[in-house]
C-alpha cells in the first residue's frame, strides 16, 4: 500500500517497530527530469517530464538513537535533580533554620522515589490529553486531590475512613511523612521502610503505567 502511494508521486514517512526498537521508513518517488542533479532520466526512460519511474524505500532502525536520548535524559535528569534537592536543602537549612537530624541519603533517596512517581503521572497525563490546555487542567485536578489527601494541610489521621483510604494511593502522603520524620524525628531508612517500599511500589507502577501508555501512543 505504502509503495502504491509512492509510485503515485507521494513521499511517504512511517514510523514503526522490529525486535530492536522504534524504525523509521521513508519512501521516495523517482520523477523523471530533463536534469535529475545533472542527470537527462529521459534519455533512458521514455516516458513524459514528471512521470513517476520508481520509488526509493529506507528503513533506518532507531534504537541507538532512542537508547543515546535516554541515556543522557537519565544523566541530565539526575543532575537537575541532584542540583535541585541541594538548592533546596541550602535554602531550608540556612534561611528557615529547619533541623535535619536524619541522614541526606534517606532524604535523597525518599525524593527519586517521589519523582519517579511525579514523572510517571506528567507522562501519563501528557498521553491522553490532545491539546496543552487539556494536560494543564488534568494536572490540576489531579495535583489538587494529591495536595489535600497527603495530610500537607490536614492530617490523615482526622480525616473520615474513604479519605484515608485514598491518601493510601497517594505518593505525596508517604513523602511527607518521609520528609517529616526524617527532618524532625532523625529517622532513617530501617525506620520509614513501609512508607519507602509503598512509595517504591506506587512509582513503578504509575511509571509503566505511563510508558506503557506513551508507546502505545507512539505506534
Amino acid at each position: 500500500e505504502l509503495d502504491r502511494k509512492a509510485l503515485q508521486g507521494e513521499q511517504l514517512i512511517e514510523y514503526g517497530r522490529d525486535g530492536d526498537g522504534r524504525t523509521v521508513t521513508v519512501i521516495t518517488p523517482i520523477v523523471a527530469t530533463s536534469d535529475f542533479r545533472g542527470t537527462n532520466c529521459l534519455g533512458c526512460h521514455v516516458v513524459p517530464e514528471g512521470s513517476v519511474v520508481g520509488a526509493v524505500r529506507v528503513t533506518y532502525s532507531l534504537a541507538k538513537l532512542d537508547a543515546w536520548v535516554e541515556k543522557n535524559l537519565l544523566v541530565s535528569g539526575s543532575l537537575n535533580i541532584l542540583m535541585l534537592v541541594t538548592g533546596i536543602l541550602v535554602i531550608t537549612l540556612l534561611w528557615f533554620h529547619l533541623p535535619l537530624r536524619g541522614s541526606l541519603l534517606s532524604l535523597y533517596f525518599a525524593v527519586i522515589l517521589f519523582l519517579v512517581n511525579c514523572f510517571g503521572i506528567g507522562i501519563f497525563i501528557s498521553t491522553i490529553s490532545s491539546t496543552q490546555q487539556q494536560a494543564m487542567l488534568t494536572t490540576f485536578f489531579v495535583n489538587m486531590p494529591m495536595i489535600l489527601f497527603s495530610g500537607f494541610i490536614c492530617p490523615v489521621d482526622n480525616m473520615p475512613f474513604i479519605f484515608k483510604c485514598i491518601a493510601k494511593v497517594d505518593a505525596m502522603h508517604y513523602f511527607i511523612n518521609i520528609i517529616r520524620d526524617v527532618c524532625l524525628k532523625g529517622a532513617g531508612i530501617h525506620h520509614l521502610m513501609g512508607d519507602y517500599i509503598a512509595l517504591g511500589i506506587l512509582g513503578a507502577v504509575i511509571f509503566a503505567a505511563s510508558v506503557a501508555s506513551f508507546r502505545k501512543r507512539i505506534d
